[in-house]
Parts: structure tokens; C-alpha cells; sequence
């Protein structure tokens, strides 16, 4: 499972380089929320799960996931995170 990060405007700087979008890549499922950045996911507006060809939101700060249960409906938009984020060290 991969994770992408959507880390807010105004702190990242603390991810390094500025850089906006990040991943976090071949996650277990094993251990689900024990391998989460948490610095990553405390800062990120939102956070896609990848997994075996399905993207859903795991946090997203402009949508009731509850309402939505995770479903992301603009996939072009993930597409071009996806090309854009860089590996969290």
C-alpha cells in the first residue's frame, strides 16, 4: 500500500525543500496505522491508500469522509499528485 501526502502550504518547509506532495511507499497492511508518517499526516490537508488499483482517502480536511466513505472521485487530480510527490525519507 502506498501513502500520498498533501502537506499545507505553510509548513512545508519542515519537510525539507518545500516541497508540497510526498509518498510513502509499500506500506504493509499489516501494520495499517502503526507505518503512517504521523508528522507527514498531522501536516497534510489530504492522504490517499493505493492499493492494488484503488485510491481512497485516508484524512481529507475539505470533505466528510463519512459522507464520502473515502471515495475519490477526481482521479485525474491523483494522477497528477502521484507524478509530482517525492519519496518521505
Amino acid at each position: 500500500m502506498n501513502y500520498y501526502y498533501e502537506i499545507v502550504d505553510c509548513v512545508t518547509t519542515e519537510f525539507g525543500d518545500g516541497h508540497k506532495y510526498w509518498v510513502q511507499h509499500d506500506v504493509p497492511d499489516e501494520v495499517y496505522t502503526a507505518a503512517f508518517n504521523y508528522k507527514a499526516m498531522q501536516f497534510s490537508n489530504r492522504v490517499w491508500a493505493e492499493k492494488a488499483g484503488t485510491v481512497k482517502f485516508v484524512k481529507n480536511r475539505f470533505e466528510d469522509l463519512y459522507d464520502t466513505c473515502g471515495i475519490v472521485y477526481d482521479i485525474e487530480e491523483f494522477f497528477m499528485i502521484k507524478l509530482r510527490a517525492k519519496a518521505l525519507p
